[in-house]
């Protein structure tokens, strides 16, 4: 998170969108939820970290609908050591910068 905010310093920002996602394990009302919360905690810490105003940034939460594993890589519904492990690139936050470089 560091190194985004100080990959941030020299954009004019217009817009950051904040997207949280989890992995198919849960509820889908929980995943929606933690999904959120992700999204959400990131915003914080760039608004509090890196100085972003608050009126630029919204954070989504998109629960397991976006995964980035293949069902047929990580096979399973019960929630074993190896999925959990598999799953892991499904619980992540994206941040998309939309903006442009600040002039030297």
């Amino acid at each position: 998170m560091n190194k985004l905010i100080q990959e941030l310093r020299p954009v004019n920002i217009d817009a950051v969108q904040i997207t949280g996602h989890t992995d198919r394990l849960g509820s889908p009302a929980y995943n929606a939820k933690l999904s959120q919360r992700r999204a959400e905690a990131v915003k914080i810490y760039l608004v509090q970290m890196g100085g972003i105003p608050t009126d630029k940034i919204s954070a989504t939460g998109v629960g397991a609908q976006q995964p980035v594993t293949m069902t047929s890589d990580c096979k399973g519904t019960h929630a074993t050591r190896a999925l959990i492990t598999c799953l892991r690139a499904d619980r992540r936050v994206e941040v998309e910068v939309m903006g442009s470089q600040q002039q030297p």
